[in-house]
This record gives C-alpha cells, structure tokens and sequence, in this order.
C-alpha cells in the first residue's frame, strides 16, 4: 500500500485513465486525462502548479542546507570551542614553507618563530618583556620522513609481538608443552626476520638528522587566543586560494614565500602518518584514486550497456486476427 501510495503521486503517474485504461490509448488521450474520475480538471491544467511547488520544495531544501552549513555548523563548532580549551585554540597551521632553507636549515624553527613574532608586532601586539612566556610559544615542525613514520609505527607492532611470543613460548616451556614452545619461537624468529627487513628499507632516514629533514609544513602555538585570532586575521585574505597568496604582502612572507595560515584541528584528529609524505605524492595519490574511481564507472557503464545489448529482442510482431468489414447494404465499397 505505501509503495502504492507513492506512485500515485508521482508526476508521470497522476491523473486516471478510467477503467481498464480505455482513456489513455492515444498519446493525445493522455496529455488530456483527467485528474480524477469523475472531475473535469485536466493534469495539463495542474502542471504549471506542480512545478512550481517542486521549485518552491527545492528552494526550501537549498535554503536548509545552506543555513545549516553556514549557521548551525559554525555555531555548535564555536559553543563546543567556548567550552572547552584545547591546544587548537592557540595554534595555527602554516603551509607554503620552504622545504630547505638555503642557508641555516638547521635553525629553521628559530627563525619560523622570530617571523611571527614579527607578525604580531606588525599586528600591535606589544612584545613580552618576560622570556619565559614569548608570545610565540612554541613551533612544531612537520618533517619529511618519506613515509616511514608508518613503517616505524610497524616495527613497534612486531616487537610488541616478538615480546608477547617470548613470553608465550618461556611459559610453554614452564608447563612442559614443548610442541606449544616450539611453535612460539618460530613466530619470533618470523617476526624477528620482518623487522630487519623493515629496518633495512627505511636505513637511509634513519641516519638522517631531524634538523637536515626538509620541512613539510608547521604548526605554531601562541601564548594567548587573542594572538592567534590576530595571525588569522592578517593572514585571512591571503589564504583562501592560491591567487589570494600572490598578492601577499612581504612582511606576510617567510624567505619571500607566500605562506598559507588556517586554523588547526584538534590534536586527536592529526594523522602523522600522512603528513610527512612529500607534495608530488600526496598529488600522485589523488591522481590514482580518481583514476581508479573513473575507471570503475566506465566499467560499470560498459557492462550495463552490454547487458541491454546482450538481451534477446522482443517481438514487435503483430498476431494475425480476423477482419471483420461492416457495411451497409446498397453501398458501394471504398478501400
């Protein structure tokens, strides 16, 4: 019954043919059907009301969605910020730094934190006479480890598994199950051979230094909110698109490179693992992931339209009936 419901008020299925359909035979026969038996309103009549309800359903959907993306979103993110303070409402997160500074790399957080310092004080911020509690607080950078937090991430899941063996296979041995041990120490000695192969495809970071790694981005914490609001600020119309930093003023700068300052999220919401990867490979990613979403629409599109063509075609052929010929009688017949 719902599904009837439904149906029934379908725009291709409102109106009523009469019984058995007989008043819809003829495309002429349907444009003028009418709305209900027995009425004298014709659907083509109601249409340009139709549509214009429809219109009216639409603008008030739009209208919804854009309230709830522009007011309700922002304003329970701003009374959940108000109640509570977390590390987010004093950072910042800079992108469109240098990846290697050509000179003094290693003191590239010193010099990132002396920028927006400067900042600050090109915003009227006064400078904190107390040097325990700079107005720039702390500066975080963002590594390149080339992808190998992730495999440090695996190695510290197989020694706590290599543990846990050795552990298993010394009780074995206490119990006197000596099958159960043996089993054991295999599982290590398997474990064992994939750390190492591990450690030998990340050998080359591992003898890097974190201050000769070049930088994939930085996050940068203030000592008070307002601080951070004023950054922002000075930052905000130069940030919102790449044709908005090229008009960046040099005091925004950082070694003459347009920097790009938004809000941080929230500590719990970093994922390392995927920071560290370079720009061209997180491009290369999104690449892959839309040519592979491409590709498995033109398959889906291939195989139904093979489907539809594999088919077998319906017969269109008309059955033989009899013809009866009434005429009048006296007359001369016409074909």
């Amino acid at each position: 019954f719902f599904y009837k419901g439904m149906a029934l008020f379908t725009p291709a299925n409102l109106g009523t043919c009469g019984s058995g359909a007989m008043d819809c035979l003829s495309q002429h026969q349907r444009e003028t059907r009418k709305v209900f038996p027995g009425s004298d309103t014709l659907v083509s009549d109601v249409t340009p009301a139709l549509g214009i309800l429809d219109l009216v359903q639409m603008i008030i959907a739009l209208g919804f969605i854009i309230w709830f993306r522009l007011y309700k979103i922002p304003a329970a993110v701003r009374i959940q910020d108000e109640a509570n303070v977390t590390a987010s409402d004093f950072a910042i997160r800079v992108g469109g730094l240098p990846r290697k500074l050509k000179q003094n790399h290693e003191n590239y957080e010193p010099m990132l934190k002396h920028h927006f310092e400067k900042v600050l004080l090109e915003c009227g911020q006064s400078e904190n006479d107390d040097p325990e509690r700079p107005n720039v607080a702390e500066v975080a950078l963002i590594r390149e480890y080339d992808g190998c937090i992730s495999t440090f991430l695996q190695q510290g899941n197989l020694l706590e598994e290599m543990y846990e063996a050795s552990i298993g296979a010394r009780l074995a041995k206490s119990d006197g199950k000596a099958e159960k041990q043996q089993k054991l120490e295999k599982k290590r000695e398997k474990l064992k051979k994939q750390f190492y192969k591990l450690d030998e495809t990340i050998k080359e970071q591992t003898d890097l230094k974190d201050s000769e790694r070049e930088v994939c981005g930085a996050f940068v914490m203030f000592q008070t909110e307002q601080m951070k609001d004023l950054v922002l600020s000075a930052y905000k119309p130069f940030s919102n698109s790449w044709t908005s930093r090229l008009v960046q003023p040099k005091h925004l700068r950082f070694q003459d490179w347009r920097l790009s300052v938004t809000q941080t999220c929230e500590p719990e919401e970093l994922y390392w693992e995927n920071m560290d990867y370079s720009w061209l490979l997180h491009k290369c990613r999104k690449f892959c992931t839309l040519t592979v979403s491409f590709c498995i629409v033109v398959f889906c599109i291939f195989i139904l339209t093979w489907l539809r063509s594999s088919s077998g075609a319906v017969d269109t052929s008309s059955r033989p009936f009899d013809l009866w010929i009434f005429e009048e009688a006296g007359q001369a017949r016409s074909l």
